[in-house]
C-alpha cells in the first residue's frame, strides 16, 4: 500500500520492465531498483531504490493488477515526496532513517545495519516523519507508517 501526501505533478514517474521476482512478489509500496539494463528488480543492500506505485492486487496478495502480466511493466516514483505506506518491517520512530531489505520492505536503520560511526551501511531512502498506527484501508486494519524521501 502506497497512499501520495505529495502532489503527483512534483515527482517523476517512470515505467519500466520488471523481472519476474518483483512481478510475483511485490506490491504497490514495494521499493525496488533498476538493474544496468534498466529493468525493475529487487533492491540490494546500498542500491538507490524507489517505490512501485502500480496497483497491486486488491485482495492483498502479491502481484500487480491484470494489465501488468500484458505489459509486463510496473511505474516507480523517483523524487522528493511524502507518503504512506505498510511495506516497512520492524518499529521506525519518529526521524529514524530508513533503507530497504531485499524483500522490498523499509526498515530502520539500527543496530547491526550501523557502520562504526552510527551511519547506516546501507543506502538510506527515507526518514520515518511518524510512526506506525494502524489505519483502514478497503476494509481491513493495517498497520503504517509515514515517511519522507531524502
Amino acid at each position: 500500500m502506497l497512499q501520495m501526501k505529495t502532489d503527483l505533478l512534483r515527482v517523476n514517474r517512470l515505467e519500466k520492465t520488471a523481472d519476474a521476482w518483483t512481478l510475483a512478489n511485490a506490491v504497490t509500496g514495494s521499493w525496488v531498483s533498476l538493474s544496468g539494463a534498466g529493468i525493475i528488480q529487487p533492491a540490494a543492500v546500498g542500491d538507490f531504490a524507489v517505490p512501485i506505485f502500480t496497483e497491486s492486487n486488491r485482495d492483498g496478495t502479491a502481484g500487480f493488477t491484470g494489465d501488468v502480466s500484458v505489459t509486463g511493466g510496473v511505474t516507480v516514483l523517483l523524487g522528493k515526496m511524502e507518503a504512506i505506506t505498510d511495506q516497512f518491517t520492524g518499529t521506525p520512530a519518529i526521524g529514524d532513517k530508513l533503507y530497504v531489505l531485499t524483500t522490498g520492505k523499509l526498515a530502520n536503520a539500527t543496530g547491526a545495519s550501523l557502520d562504526a560511526a552510527g551511519e547506516a551501511a546501507a543506502n538510506v531512502v527515507a526518514i520515518c516523519t511518524k510512526a506506525a498506527a494502524d489505519m483502514e484501508w478497503f476494509g481491513s486494519t493495517i498497520s503504517v507508517i509515514e515517511y519522507v524521501t531524502v
